[in-house]
Formats: structure tokens, C-alpha cells, sequence
């Protein structure tokens, strides 16, 4: 008799602590382009699953740094000057290649200027500039398992001593209990390779059977 058993789709999302680090190459804006092409997005995704009547089950992991920064008001505010900029530039490079009669680039500056557009229009008026709480929704409503990670996102087996790994996990849930005002802590952490359970763990609301 073949044996059952489960399938977790989980993403895994983590951006260093770059609040207020400068721009471009490495600084806040890295954050800024994370949100802009993969935060905003998905949540726009599930958002319109769950309007059209669909039932979308997901586990995300979003660690405790990216977690304190989606939330910061000051990386809100950063955040739509970074895409009214993108827009801008966007509006340059289409008046740009209309002059030239560049009909390909003009479609393509078209695109992003569109695409940004459409992305600070949900930033501000779909979640109201609060993506934390976009994802709380989510989760209240059952479509979304929201995992966190030890507090500095370090990679567990390597810590040779038991206090630093111990407290990272300890604190990792701090702040998602305060942020997401969620009752429990689940650790999606590497430290699963140190200490692994000798029975199998239940099914997630996630889970599909297989």
C-alpha cells in the first residue's frame, strides 16, 4: 500500500538590514526593488485568487529583519519616491523613443511605466502603504502560513555554540509576534539540520497530500 505523503510549497524571503544604507549599487533601494518586483506582486497574486473566489494555501517565510523594514514608515516613504522615479525615468525614455520613431523601446518604456504605476497605485490604495498588514489579512484568512527565521537570519549548524544559536531562534519570534500579532511562533530556521524529529510533523494549512 503506497505511503502519503505531504508537499509544502514554502517561499523563502529575507533582504539584509538596509534601512537607510545609501542607494544604488547596495543600500535601501535593494529593498525598494524587492517590493516593488516580488512583495507587491505576490500580494496582488493572491489578492485576486481570493477575489475571483479561488482559495490559495502558501507558506512564506519572511525573516525578522525584512519583517522591521517592510514596516518602517520611513522605508514606505522611500519606497514611492524610488517608483515615482522609476516612472519618471520611464516617461523620459518614452518621449525619448517616440522622437526617434523607436517604436520597440517606446513600447517597452510603455510597459515599465505602466508596471510601475500599477504597482505604487497598490502599494498606496490597495494595502494603504501597509504591506505587513496586507500579509496579516492573508494569514487571518487562512490563505497564507507566515514562518519566520532566527532573529539575524545566521545559518544555524554553523554556530558552534549553543547560546548564540538559542537566542537567535528566541528573538527571531519577537518581532513577529509584535509585527503580525499572530498568537504563534513557527521557526521556518536551518536549525531542522541539527535536531531532527523522530516523528513525522503534522501537516501545515499548507500542506497538500501527495
Amino acid at each position: 500500500m503506497p505511503v502519503q505523503g505531504y508537499f509544502t510549497f514554502v517561499l523563502h524571503s529575507h533582504i539584509p538590514y538596509v534601512r537607510a544604507a545609501g542607494r544604488w549599487p547596495f543600500g535601501e533601494e535593494t529593498l525598494h526593488e524587492a517590493i516593488a518586483e516580488t512583495y507587491v506582486p505576490l500580494l496582488n497574486a493572491l489578492y485576486d485568487l481570493v477575489d475571483a473566489g479561488m482559495q490559495p494555501r502558501l507558506t512564506i517565510g519572511i525573516t525578522p529583519i525584512l519583517l522591521e523594514q517592510i514596516a518602517d514608515a520611513d522605508v514606505a516613504a522611500h519606497f514611492e519616491l524610488y517608483v515615482q522615479e522609476k516612472m519618471a525615468l520611464a516617461e523620459a525614455d518614452m518621449a525619448r523613443f517616440a522622437q526617434e520613431g523607436n517604436k520597440r523601446f517606446l513600447d517597452l518604456a510603455r510597459f515599465y511605466h505602466g508596471w510601475y504605476s500599477n504597482v505604487l497605485q497598490s502599494f498606496q490604495e490597495r494595502y494603504d502603504g501597509d504591506l505587513v498588514g496586507a500579509f496579516r489579512r492573508l494569514q487571518d484568512g487562512g490563505y497564507l502560513d507566515i514562518l519566520t527565521s532566527a532573529a539575524t537570519h545566521g545559518y544555524l549548524p554553523l554556530m558552534e555554540r549553543a547560546p548564540p544559536s538559542t537566542a537567535s531562534s528566541k528573538w527571531g519570534g519577537t518581532p513577529r509576534r509584535g509585527v503580525l500579532a499572530e498568537r504563534r511562533a513557527a521557526c521556518g530556521c536551518q536549525s531542522a539540520a541539527i535536531a531532527r524529529p523522530t516523528t513525522p510533523a503534522p501537516a501545515s494549512p499548507t500542506s497538500s497530500p501527495v
